[in-house]
C-alpha cells in the first residue's frame, strides 16, 4: 500500500526498534526474535508493532515480514 511508502523501521543494538513516517518517530518498542516451531523467526515487540507481524523472510537488500500464512498482510522494507 502506498499508505507506508516513508515507513521506515530503525532496529537499535540496544533492542529498541523505531517506526519513523516520513522522518516523524510514531512509535518506540523493544524487541526481540522468537523462533518458530517451522524453523523460521518472526519479531516480538513490546507495544506491537503492526508492520513487523509474521516470518522474518530475506531477499538481497529486503526483509518482508510475511503473515499472509495466518490470512495477514506482509509488508517489505528495504535496507538502507
Amino acid at each position: 500500500s502506498e499508505d507506508y511508502k516513508g515507513l521506515t523501521v530503525e532496529f537499535k543494538t540496544d533492542k529498541t526498534v523505531i517506526v519513523k513516517d516520513n522522518g516523524q518517530v510514531l512509535q518506540t518498542s523493544t524487541w526481540g526474535i522468537t523462533k518458530l516451531n517451522d524453523g523460521y523467526y518472526k519479531i516480538d515487540a513490546t507495544p506491537i508493532v503492526g508492520q513487523l507481524f509474521g516470518k522474518i523472510l530475506f531477499c538481497d537488500d529486503r526483509v518482508v515480514f510475511s503473515d499472509t500464512y495466518v490470512d495477514g498482510c506482509d509488508n517489505y522494507f528495504k535496507q538502507k
